[in-house]
């Protein structure tokens, strides 16, 4: 049986990204270059500490990620955008992006395509279960409060040297708007 992983690097006090956000800099004013390196420091600074959550994130059978992830296009997909990794993004698989604008699935090198959800996270994961089988899904890049789905029991560990040996039962409602 598959399992759901959620991967959101965020800082103590409750930021994925600083203010001033642009294609230029995808994660603002982070206290860096703006692309997140000094956010992900902790996993990819000492990776052979973490490689079991690196291996874990590029072993997903399949990804399920929020519109800012993907790119900075806002509203309609007025201009052609194919994610801030290139020709071939490090996926290799099938990548469901939450968003509320249709648009065609977009195929890149290496095996990604990306497919526009605009139905919401429940069906982004009735799609990412059927395109995994058995491969477990990384939900990656969604703001917690847009997670409504609800396992048997919410891990509070990421996995990573901090807080591998952290758990605790689901919480008894977990519901939130899109955005």
């Amino acid at each position: 049986m598959s399992k759901v992983i959620v991967h959101q690097t965020i800082t103590v006090d409750g930021y994925g990204a600083g203010a001033n956000w642009s294609e230029e800099r995808p994660f603002g004013d982070d206290g860096g270059d703006g692309w997140g390196n000094r956010l992900h420091a902790w996993m990819f600074d000492q990776a052979e500490e973490n490689q079991a959550e690196i291996d874990q994130m590029s072993g997903a059978a399949a990804h399920i990620m929020g519109r800012n992830m993907f790119g900075p296009v806002r509203g309609e997909w007025d201009r052609l955008w194919n994610g801030w990794w290139g020709d071939d993004p490090p996926f290799h698989g099938p990548v469901f992006v939450l968003t509320h604008h249709k648009r065609d699935p977009q195929p890149m090198d290496g095996g990604t395509t990306y497919h526009f959800v605009t139905d919401g996270i429940e069906s982004a994961l009735a799609q990412a279960r059927e395109a995994a089988g058995n491969g477990d899904i990384a939900i990656q890049g969604v703001r917690p409060p847009s997670i409504s789905i609800s396992p048997p029991t919410w891990s509070t560990s990421c996995g990573c040297t901090s807080c591998r040996s952290r758990s605790a039962p689901a919480p008894a409602s977990s519901t939130a708007s899109r955005r």
